[in-house]
């Protein structure tokens, strides 16, 4: 039989803290996301988690990202008199 090891572990439900730094984003941002319905909190009692697959779905609804899209979104350089 398999056991899992420590390393193997990964949490299936997440603070709300948690989640959003997971996310790299802001706490403003992150109930924003929750109110419009993109990201999925569940109540346990009093308390809300984010779930592991709430994340991960929210994730994968992301659109990819080029490299011309970066390269539209970056400030443009000015031009400088010498």
């Amino acid at each position: 039989m398999n056991y899992p090891q420590e390393n193997d572990f990964r949490p299936l439900m997440y603070k709300p803290e948690q989640a959003w730094a997971l996310l790299n984003m802001s706490r403003c941002l992150f109930y924003d996301l929750v109110k419009s319905g993109a990201i999925e909190l569940v109540k346990v009692g009093r308390s809300s988690f984010v779930t592991a697959e709430a994340l991960n779905r929210f994730v994968k609804s992301l659109p990819a990202s080029t490299a011309d899209d970066r390269a539209a979104s970056a400030p443009k350089a000015r031009n400088r008199a010498a």
